[in-house]
């Protein structure tokens, strides 16, 4: 029962976790560009690309689940 509580705190921690990535992704890119135009493509562009990543590699359920060291270079980039 305890182990489960603590792995649902770790999966809300991480969900968490990368809600605060996309949502400084987004910041960065609306803060960054040159023009408006820059800062809306990259605003809305650089939380796309990294949702698209950690789709494909990241996730638990991910098309190309990644493990070893890839996995850890991966969410060290992305966290």
């Amino acid at each position: 029962m305890v182990l489960m509580m603590i792995k649902n705190a770790n999966l809300a921690l991480s969900f968490f976790l990368e809600l605060g990535v996309l949502a400084a992704l987004g910041y960065w890119g609306f803060q960054t560009g040159p023009g408006t135009i820059a800062r809306i493509a990259l605003g809305i562009g650089a939380p796309a690309v990294a949702v698209l990543v950690w789709g494909l590699f990241g996730a638990p359920k991910a098309v190309w689940h990644l493990d070893g060291p890839w996995r850890l270079i991966l969410e060290v980039v992305f966290f």
